[in-house]
């Protein structure tokens, strides 16, 4: 190696500084490790640089063609029709995108609500299944009927919803209350 400030020749790599003009030589040795890394990366840089001027070049390159096409297709068409069959046609495209959409939202309404259907009617079958009947007596009230099936007076709450009652103090004799087994 030699030094690259006075050029004494032959000095040995682990040199740390010149013995002639002592220049701080492991210095000087990151110095042109780095610059030859530079180089690198700028030469990279430059190679990404062409081949993104080139990726731009060729999708305008293919948008102006494309258009083209697509501007003589339609004077092709526009040739073809007359106005009001242009505005027919404009107008039934218009429908055609309109009722997709319309049975796009129809088709998933009805998902949800059959799904929605399904949940009620396999819960109701397990209500069923766990379910008392019973028939509204001269006295009987929902507070009554909670303590005798539920051993709770507050359950009468549950009782009204299981039953759609609106207001739990009105009940008819021989009104059907139907008592749901609790699950824990």
């Amino acid at each position: 190696m030699n030094c690259p400030v006075c050029h004494e020749p032959d000095l040995d790599k682990s040199t740390k500084s010149c013995p002639k003009c002592s220049s701080d030589l492991e210095l000087l040795t990151q110095i042109k490790i780095t610059r030859k890394l530079l180089i690198r990366k700028n030469n990279t840089i430059a190679l990404l640089s062409i081949l993104l001027v080139i990726a731009i070049l060729s999708a305008f390159y293919l948008s102006i063609k494309a258009k083209s096409t697509l501007s003589g297709e339609k004077e092709k068409v526009s040739r073809s029709l007359t106005k009001e069959e242009k505005v027919s046609k404009n107008q039934q495209y218009t429908l055609d995108m309109e009722n997709q959409q319309k049975a796009a939202v129809s088709d998933t309404i009805k998902s949800f609500v059959d799904a929605t259907k399904k949940s009620e009617s396999h819960d109701n079958n397990e209500k069923n299944q766990n379910a008392i009947e019973h028939i509204v007596k001269k006295n009987d009230n929902l507070w009554r009927l909670a303590i005798t099936y539920y051993q709770d007076g507050y359950k009468y709450q549950k009782i009204a919803h299981d039953n759609n009652i609106e207001n739990p103090e009105l009940l008819k004799i021989g009104q059907t209350i139907i008592i749901y087994e609790e699950h824990p």
